[in-house]
């Protein structure tokens, strides 16, 4: 009976597998990015909304430029992540092959916008926005007392700045990028509240609060409601707060002692002992960070720049092979290929130059040739392509920093903004 009706099962079976394979793909209700959709962010994913959930994930898309990536159902919707940041300022077409139809839609990239602050009439530094090609300058503010710093979302179109007040405190306020809706999040009379940075992970950012020179802690801050707590509690001081890329660590400097290293997740903590007072660099993907040591050799106390990957305990030094070298403010790109960073000579009057490395300390090369110019604060553009930082004559009296723009593929390099200082890109 049993070997009779075995056959059954397997018809059975088949019909129900041949069901599936010719149901026909659910009606999709919604693309995002939009069909014809202009200035688009970089870091942007690529949503299908269905009128019911896919029976299975279609391949990926096929996109011209191609992109890299992979889906993930989220329940009647489809989300294609990059794994990179898109090319900016560039058109993208789009083809979706579903069970029994294919989707296709275009968009367009927003071109690169760089932040900086740069001095008004008065000479309080307000904060200016510049689109890369247009030339054209846009001050988004007008505070009495000037601004202190900014801090920018990775992924989003928000940014919270210091903005002083005449008691010597700092208000921390919100501001879109057109300018709008400017608004106070978070009053510091007689205090200073500054150095905001965005959590991946949630609506959250975490400050500096100064209520003296020598007390500077961190504290959370809702930027939707302006509620605020201390991150720790007791005594410990912190500044130069940095999110990894998950959001899952925390790093930030306490004066005198180190580098400290907090994951939320589990609460390990873990300190690294030094006095460069630089923040760490975390990697795009991974849990590695990247950070400033001073070293005492036979040249003396040098800062050398250092890897550690917390997944395997991996400690490496990328510092320069050529002795005499300082190493500082070191970035990752965005495909986590290259680090910059950089270096100046110990012996010499000669101001820091921008150096182009590999993750592995190898191919290592200097980008600028400017001794008479003193670089810092090197970042890259969302895409790779560019690479943005502040820079000052070192022998020219009372000089004020300027912005420098290079080309990573070509080095071309050139001033968009002077005076200007603290640059920074709009994803």
């Amino acid at each position: 009976m049993c070997a009779r009706l075995y056959p059954v099962f397997i018809l059975v079976a088949v019909l129900a597998w041949v069901g599936c394979a010719a149901r026909p793909a659910p009606r999709v209700v919604a693309l995002e990015p939009a069909d014809g959709a202009a200035a688009v962010p970089v870091w942007t994913d690529l949503r299908l909304t269905l009128a019911a959930p896919p029976v299975v994930l279609p391949p990926p898309p096929r996109m011209d430029p191609p992109v890299a990536g992979a889906w993930q159902q989220e329940g009647n919707t489809l989300v294609f992540r990059p794994s990179a940041p898109l090319a900016a300022d560039t058109a993208y077409s789009i083809t979706v092959t579903l069970a029994d139809r294919t989707v296709s839609w275009h968009f367009r990239t927003r071109p690169l916008r760089l932040l900086y602050l740069a001095p008004d009439a008065q000479g309080h530094d307000q904060l200016v926005l510049m689109t890369l090609g247009s030339g054209r300058p846009i001050t988004l503010t007008a505070t009495p007392e000037g601004i202190w710093d900014y801090g920018v979302a990775s992924r989003r179109d928000d940014i919270l700045f210091a903005a002083l007040r005449a008691d010597g405190g700092s208000d921390i306020w919100r501001l879109r990028p057109d300018g709008s809706e400017p608004r106070r999040v978070l009053a510091c009379p007689r205090e200073r509240c500054s150095g905001a940075v965005w959590s991946p992970r949630d609506n959250l950012a975490v400050y500096e609060r100064r209520r003296h020179p020598g007390d500077v802690r961190l504290w959370w801050l809702h930027p939707d409601t302006g509620a605020t707590v201390a991150v720790f509690d007791g005594d410990l001081q912190g500044f130069a707060p940095r999110f990894s890329a998950d959001g899952a660590w925390l790093s930030f400097v306490e004066p005198g002692r180190g580098l400290h290293l907090y994951r939320f997740d589990d609460g390990r903590h873990l300190l690294i002992p030094g006095e460069s007072g630089e923040p760490g660099s975390w990697r795009p993907n991974g849990e590695v960070i990247l950070f400033i040591a001073i070293q005492n050799d036979e040249q003396g106390y040098q800062a050398r720049l250092m890897a550690l990957d917390l997944t395997t305990g991996q400690l490496r030094d990328l510092g320069a092979p050529v002795a005499g070298m300082e190493d500082s403010s070191p970035a990752w790109s965005p495909d986590a290929s290259h680090i910059v960073l950089t270096r100046s000579p110990v012996t010499t009057a000669d101001g820091a130059q921008v150096w182009l490395l590999r993750p592995d300390g190898s191919e290592a090369r200097p980008l600028t040739d400017e001794p008479d110019f003193h670089h810092s604060l090197p970042l890259w553009s969302p895409d790779g392509r560019w690479l943005v930082g502040q820079r000052f004559a070192i022998a020219a009296p009372e000089a004020q920093p300027e912005i420098w723009l290079l080309e990573v593929a070509t080095g071309t390099l050139h001033v968009p903004a002077a005076p200007a200082r603290w640059p920074a890109w709009l994803p």
